[in-house]
């Protein structure tokens, strides 16, 4: 039976769950990618907004949000709102 960290998977016995605290070993209950995952969102003015990872995960590199911008923040209006 499996058991995992954020990194590497594990294959135990089934009666050692109870010492390792493991209630369903299902990979889906077991493993949340949650923290490794990045979301790009776009807002009206079209601005992009990053969440979730904000480094790449191999080289530790930080992602700043204003490094994705796409339009210059002079451009960036939502229709004739003023800015």
């Amino acid at each position: 039976m499996p058991a995992i960290t954020a990194w590497n998977g594990f294959f135990i016995r089934e009666e050692l769950f109870a010492a390792f605290g493991i209630e369903d070993s299902k990979i889906d209950a077991m493993h949340d990618p949650a923290h490794f995952e990045s979301r790009l969102f776009q807002c009206y003015d079209g601005t992009l907004v990053l969440t979730g990872c904000k480094h790449l995960l191999w080289s530790n590199v930080t992602i700043a949000q204003e490094d994705i911008q796409v339009l210059p923040k002079s451009l960036r209006i939502f229709g004739d709102a003023a800015s």
